[in-house]
């Protein structure tokens, strides 16, 4: 989605930070479907070649990229909380994103009912 598009759909949703943290996360998870994989895949090659110093640096990194997803959910689930003042924890209850019905129905059922 060009990020103009993204702008006037999710700015008023979601404020400036929000928009800024769903950007870096979605961009994150995107990159995650590829990176993670790869990394795994060259830390069996190093293992079975018999590189177990290259395997574990392999194998950290994957855990380093997972690590920092991870960290850009919960920084996403921590600004969307600021923004509409209520508690919003990464997994439990992280509005779906997928399209803006969804999300606007979670706004309703969470924000609103408060």
């Amino acid at each position: 989605m060009p990020s103009a598009e993204f702008d006037q759909l999710w700015l008023p949703r979601i404020g400036a930070e929000g928009v800024r943290l769903a950007r870096r996360s979605a961009t994150l998870t995107v990159a995650f479907l590829f990176v993670v994989p790869a990394l795994m895949l060259a830390y069996g090659f190093a293992a079975a070649r018999g590189y177990p110093v290259l395997a574990v640096v392999f194998l950290a990194a994957a855990l380093v990229y997972v690590a920092v997803w991870l960290q850009s959910r919960r920084q996403l689930a921590a600004g969307l909380s600021r923004h509409f003042g209520v508690e919003i924890a990464w997994p439990r209850n992280m509005p779906n994103m997928r399209t803006t019905e969804q999300f606007d129905a979670w706004v309703r059922q969470h924000v609103t009912a408060s």
